[in-house]
């Protein structure tokens, strides 16, 4: 067998985190269960019986480790994709036996803070049903159960409770991690996934939300309601303009190369739903010359030279407001009049809005210099996302 020092971090991290867990009490409830005793057993048995079969491609994990230690790109994506295939073994487990699981639980730190809200029971039996491809972890079933309860009530809360609610916003925080406060950006996170997680789990983030694999995360996603709410045509969301973008077959990439190009995707799309929807809202209030009066001068200076030097390299001629970067729409959101006269009544605290933006810059940066796009980017451009459209007044 080769040792893989990732799994080795990750292992200790993953007991420290639970020895110094709430997650320790239900253990030992767990412990003291006789029908979840039985389930363990026989997940224990699938894993050895697993690692039998995954022997025969410990020479392919070798290889891709050691393309990680000689910082090949392509190779790169490679070796993720073969640690977690191949080193993590992962089972489906009996529907039954995982309710009861997720029952002794109890609810996660996230409905517990909404529980003044009527938050809606989930129906986890349909939730199961809809999971084919394996997702809990045979070494540690337990972050595997935590984490589907998670994502699924994160997907129930967005769904039951205004986008900027207070409340939600501050529940989120314990799942996502807070970033209320400005962010001093750690260069490397920007080139190095793992440096990225890293800085996520260090921000608040719950790692056990997409600790699965791939297909089984991408599954869970679609049954929270997490789904990528624009993979579609522009044009099919009514009163909104279409700009195109044009998509490689994903069937031809590997998984960290469609997680770059869905979310390039999606944040292009976003961001024309972005400047759509500011464009209509300060033209309705200011009139059509609201560049000239709400925007900061140098905002509005930048955008012009930008346009300008497009047009000199042939392209046609667009409305200044395309030309705005990812920063700028907070900027124009937040400032106090525009913000007293309209953004307010969609938005409720300026603060979540920097809040929101700041989760996705990281995603920004990495998918306009196509570096790697991890679970977590996705997870945080999923909810994020849906925040922002559901507020707009755009429901997908």
């Amino acid at each position: 067998m080769i040792d893989d020092p990732f799994s080795e971090l990750e292992r200790a991290r993953r007991a420290l985190l639970i020895a110094h867990s709430p997650l320790n009490e239900m253990m030992e409830r767990i412990n003291a269960d006789t029908s979840l005793q039985v389930m363990f057993e026989n997940i224990e048995a699938e894993r050895r019986r697993a690692m039998e079969i995954t022997a025969p491609f410990q020479e392919r994990l070798h290889d891709a480790l050691t393309a990680v230690t000689l910082g090949l790109p392509k190779d790169l994506l490679s070796a993720i994709d073969h640690i977690s295939e191949f080193q993590n073994t992962y089972t489906l487990p009996d529907i039954n036996e995982t309710i009861s699981a997720i029952t002794d639980s109890g609810p996660g730190s996230l409905v517990a803070a909404l529980a003044n809200h009527n938050f809606p029971t989930l129906d986890y039996t349909e939730a199961l049903i809809g999971l084919s491809s394996p997702w809990m972890a045979l070494d540690d079933p337990l972050t595997s159960i935590t984490g589907l309860r998670d994502l699924q009530e994160l997907g129930q809360a967005l769904r039951a409770i205004p986008a900027f609610d207070d409340h939600l916003t501050d529940a989120l925080r314990l799942d996502l991690g807070d970033w209320s406060h400005e962010v001093n950006w750690p260069q490397n996170i920007f080139q190095d996934p793992l440096a990225r997680h890293d800085f996520y789990v260090a921000q608040g983030m719950n790692p056990s939300l997409t600790a699965f694999p791939s297909d089984a995360f991408n599954q869970s996603l679609r049954i929270a309601g997490l789904g990528n709410p624009l993979l579609h045509d522009l044009g099919q969301i009514e009163g909104l303009r279409s700009e195109e973008v044009e998509l490689e077959d994903p069937d031809e990439l590997e998984p960290g190369f469609r997680r770059t190009n869905g979310a390039h995707d999606q944040l292009m799309r976003f961001e024309t739903y972005m400047r759509q929807f500011i464009e209509e809202q300060m033209s309705a209030v200011y009139g059509a010359a609201w560049i000239k009066t709400q925007v900061p001068g140098d905002l509005r200076k930048k955008w012009q030279k930008k346009r300008q030097a497009a047009m000199d390299m042939g392209a046609t001629e667009k409305p200044l407001i395309t030309y705005a970067d990812f920063t700028d729409y907070v900027k124009i959101i937040t400032r106090k009049d525009n913000w007293n006269a309209l953004f307010k009544h969609f938005f409720k605290n300026p603060e979540s809005v920097h809040e929101s933006f700041r989760r996705l810059y990281p995603i920004r940066i990495c998918t306009m210099h196509a570096r790697i796009i991890t679970q977590d980017d996705v997870l945080y451009l999923r909810v994020e996302v849906k925040r922002m459209l559901s507020a707009m007044g755009i429901e997908v």
